[in-house]
């Protein structure tokens, strides 16, 4: 786990336990106990932190959305975007970098989101889950505005986009490349994901002439 979710370190091991349970047998695989085998810690280590399995589905899930929010800090565009010096192609791959971060591109990745998936098709028939995975998958794309905005600010993306809806393609479109690298990794794997997301991007800048 690159980035780390706190100064825990137990949370930390219980978390990379649970990411593997999960991608490997789904989320109701994840119990107290076969988490506790997993990260050989005692149940009763894991059971100070988390009194159930909904609690512990639920910080999974925070885990997951902490990863890539430290992912994203890394690679943060604003400074490129903001460069006078930078050239297009240097501001377009800053900006793709960033993006790239919420796609299957590597192992650790493709770990946090199986997991973050495999949690969301979880929450679908658990009601008392919704709430909190649409509130998490709802801040994922807080940023797509803004960073489209800066775009245009920076000069790479056309003047008259309709930000609003650009957002939401650019969502559907990183969920849609996310969706079948995890089902079909043999058809859509990392090199056609970064080729989909860079003529996407290139679709976005000013019309020459």
């Amino acid at each position: 786990m690159a980035c780390l979710i706190g100064p825990d370190a137990h949370r930390n091991i219980v978390a990379d336990a649970a990411f593997r349970i999960i991608a490997r047998d789904g989320p109701d695989a994840a119990t107290i106990s076969r988490v506790a085998r997993e990260s050989s810690f005692p149940s009763e280590i894991i059971r100070l932190y988390f009194t159930d399995t909904k609690e512990l589905l639920i910080f999974v899930r925070e885990v997951a959305y902490m990863q890539l929010t430290c992912r994203l800090d890394q690679h943060d565009p604003a400074h490129s975007l903001a460069d006078p010096t930078a050239t297009a192609d240097e501001k377009r791959m800053a900006v793709e970098n960033a993006l790239a971060q919420f796609l299957p591109v590597d192992t650790e990745r493709r770990q946090d989101t199986e997991a973050w998936l495999a949690c969301c098709v979880h929450a679908s028939s658990r009601p008392e889950l919704e709430p909190h995975i649409h509130d998490l998958q709802k801040s994922m794309r807080l940023g797509f505005p803004e960073l489209l905005s800066a775009g245009q600010d920076a000069g790479l993306f056309a003047d008259d986009l309709d930000v609003p809806l650009e957002a939401e393609r650019l969502a559907v479109l990183l969920d849609g490349l996310t969706l079948n690298a995890l089902l079909h990794p043999d058809i859509t794997g990392p090199e056609t994901m970064l080729a989909v997301l860079r003529q996407h991007l290139d679709s976005l800048r000013p019309a020459s002439g």
